[in-house]
Order: C-alpha cells, then structure tokens, then sequence
C-alpha cells in the first residue's frame, strides 16, 4: 500500500450497529496491524472473527480485556455482541507492519502520515470519547493544542486531550491507557476509564 499521508484511512474503522444511538460515543483505537496483504476490511473482519467466537485467536484476550475495562463487568459477564457494536474501533496506523504484534513497532513517520486520516474518521464517526490502547500508541499521536489537563483515578493517570475533525467542527476527548495485553489488570484501570466516559467534552 501506498506510504504517502491520506485523508481517507486505508483500514476502514469498526463501526457497531448500536454506535451512535447514545452517548458517550467511544472511539477504541488500537495501533496497527501485523502481517502481510493488507485489505481495507482488515479492521472490520478482526472484530467480526472476535463476536463470531468460531476459533481462538492469540489476540482474543486481549478484546476481552477491552470489554473488561470499559464496562467494569468480568469476562463470563459481558455480551460480545453487545458491547462492540456499541463502539467503533479503528487501529491509528494506516500502514501494515511487517511481523507479529511483538515483533517490529511502527516507525514515527508510518504515525506522522497517518494523521490525516485519524483525523477524517473523527469527522465520519464524531465520537466523543476515544481510549488509546497502550503508551506506545499514546506518545507518538499528535499533541493536542486543547488539552484538558490530567486525569487521576485510582493509582493510574493519563494526560486528557481534544481532537479535532479534519475541518474542526468536532472535538473528542481523549486518554491513553497501558496495552489491555500480557500484564495488563482491567479492573485496575477501570476507574481511570470510567471517570474519562463520565465527562462532557467542552472546549
């Protein structure tokens, strides 16, 4: 696929049937994907083989710790279906890295080009909330010229910024949390999360 910035993602995002129907409106993003033969549908079939449940893939856990951390609930406990088409979910860079997910990360140039089209999704899916998956990801997504300042809820922190829409006609709010992977504690997190979904975006 081409390495050029593009307004429009090549990934396209998950977009769940109930997403939009009330608020908070909450945006996951994930970093990348790994692999070879990159489709536009990428994003879209990984969460359709996760609700589908038809074969254990090395990543499932860490989609139901996503489910964890958001809702608070235990695994037994949550509604695949459910909760994810509640939200959307879109992997921030737009360009296949090569390897497994804990092989190779994406260079600083593969984040810098992807900004445009973070940006056009934010004006396509106008969420409210986005929760970024893991430190890697967070440090290396554009700052924020609006930021709202820190965020503490107990024993964890993240700074919380606005992101715009391509034309600045929406803002969302945003926080960074640890990759929901090996050594990650959903209920640890959770309240840092839970506050983050209870806030109104304001600039």
């Amino acid at each position: 696929m081409s390495v050029h910035a593009s307004v429009e993602p090549f990934f396209a995002p998950w977009k769940g049937d109930t997403y939009g129907s009330k608020d908070p409106r909450l945006l996951i993003l994930g970093e990348s994907h790994h692999g070879t033969n990159p489709t536009p549908d990428w994003t879209v079939n990984v969460v359709r083989r996760y609700i589908a449940n038809q074969e254990t893939e090395p990543w499932f856990p860490t989609f139901t710790k996503i489910g964890q951390v958001v809702t608070g609930r235990k695994r037994p406990e949550i509604d695949r279906s459910q909760f994810w088409n509640s939200i959307a979910f879109y992997n921030y860079v737009q360009e296949v890295v090569a390897g497994f997910a804990r092989g190779p990360r994406p260079t600083p140039e593969m984040f810098t080009r992807s900004q445009p089209a973070f940006q056009e999704v934010i004006s396509e899916l106008r969420p409210t909330h986005i929760l970024a998956l893991g430190m890697h990801l967070w440090q290396n997504m554009p700052p924020s010229s609006n930021a709202h300042g820190a965020l503490a809820c107990g024993g964890k922190t993240s700074d919380c910024r606005h992101y715009a829409s391509r034309d600045s006609s929406h803002y969302a709010l945003a926080i960074g949390i640890k990759h929901p992977s090996a050594g990650f504690s959903a209920p640890a997190w959770h309240p840092l999360v839970a506050k983050f979904l209870s806030l109104t975006p304001q600039l």
